[in-house]
């Protein structure tokens, strides 16, 4: 794989358990990869966690001299946060639904989440426990299936941030804002009082919201967005 200074290269797989190849994928997977697929109890979960480790250490291969996938060298920071020991690359995975993608960048961090949009019992209650004044007021003027999409954009696009800056739920979801101006592309930490990160939102199709999130210094930023083809 190839991939310039300025591009956001996500990769993504819609796959079925028919069409997915699961005894390869599961093959390339470390030790400690294997033990989590074992802990989920349902076939979808197990599914959506193979298909994101297929994706990222295949194309990771690649773009490590076409090493050997089981080769790669993956670890955790303190927040839970993956990492290449040994590749210059970042990358962020999410999976959802059918949908499992991986998002790679070259010099900077980078987030990328995905939701499948369903109707939550409490979300104005969730929304107001866990999202900023900005994105709150956003909602209110949405209902039915409109608050449903746009509560989903919000919370895909906070996960992506918190993935990006690689802090895990130690960073307090009402304390940055996704929402500026009334739409949806930049984070405001109140924090640090800072606008360093910049959100856009992928399309996966109607029933899904996602967002990838990067520093804004990434300049002019190319985002790509390819369909995994096994090689």
């Amino acid at each position: 794989m190839i991939l310039s200074d300025n591009e956001v290269r996500i990769v993504y797989s819609f796959a079925t358990a028919e069409s997915f190849p699961a005894a390869d994928a599961f093959d390339i997977l470390s030790e400690s990869e294997k033990s989590k697929y074992e802990r989920f109890h349902f076939a979808e979960d197990k599914l959506r966690f193979l298909k994101a480790r297929y994706i990222l250490r295949k194309i990771a291969s690649s773009y490590h001299n076409n090493c050997d996938p089981k080769e790669i060298q993956i670890s955790l920071n303190s927040f839970g946060k993956p990492y290449f020991n040994d590749i210059p690359l970042h990358f962020s995975i999410t999976h959802s639904g059918q949908v499992a993608a991986v998002a790679f960048l070259k010099s900077y961090p980078v987030g990328i989440d995905i939701e499948i949009k369903r109707e939550v019992s409490d979300m104005n209650q969730l929304a107001q426990r866990f999202f900023a004044d900005a994105e709150v007021n956003y909602l209110n003027q949405f209902t039915g299936e409109e608050l449903i999409s746009n509560f989903f954009r919000i919370w895909s696009a906070k996960e992506a941030y918190i993935k990006a800056i690689g802090l895990g739920v130690s960073n307090e979801l009402k304390s940055f804002s996704t929402i500026q101006n009334n739409t949806l592309s930049t984070v405001i930490d109140f924090e640090n009082y800072s606008n360093a990160y910049k959100i856009l939102e992928v399309d996966f199709g109607s029933q899904y919201a996602s967002a990838v999130c990067f520093p804004g210094s990434l300049k002019n930023p190319n985002i790509t967005v390819a369909n995994f083809i096994d090689k």
